[in-house]
């Protein structure tokens, strides 16, 4: 029972994934991406227990890394540029609601 719960567990997680980067590759099939992504989780298993701590522990570098950037590219904004005072669209109701709120009723019925 185990198994089969990973296997269904794991090819929804593909699919996901293969339809989530389908938005950046929208000319590739769903079903390619699935696969890749399913082949790249064979791949890491069948490495064993050192390959995978190595690829888990690349992977978390390559997060703490990304995270350093995202940390400097957000003080250059702060210091150089600044936040733009433009209003939010909570603000004025009719950027939020421009049909009114009836108009969201139109797509509930």
């Amino acid at each position: 029972m185990v198994f089969i719960s990973g296997i269904l567990t794991l090819s929804s997680e593909a699919l996901a994934s293969g339809i989530f980067l389908r938005l950046w590759f929208p000319s590739l099939s769903i079903s390619v991406f699935a696969l890749l992504i399913l082949l790249l989780v064979i791949v890491i298993n069948a490495l064993g227990k050192r390959g995978f701590s190595y690829v888990e522990s690349a992977m978390a570098m390559i997060k703490i890394a990304v995270l350093f950037i995202f940390l400097i590219f957000g003080g250059i904004f702060l210091f150089t540029k600044g936040i733009p005072l433009t209003p939010n669209s909570f603000s004025n109701f009719n950027t939020f609601f421009p049909k009114g709120i009836s108009g969201g009723w139109y797509y509930l019925r």
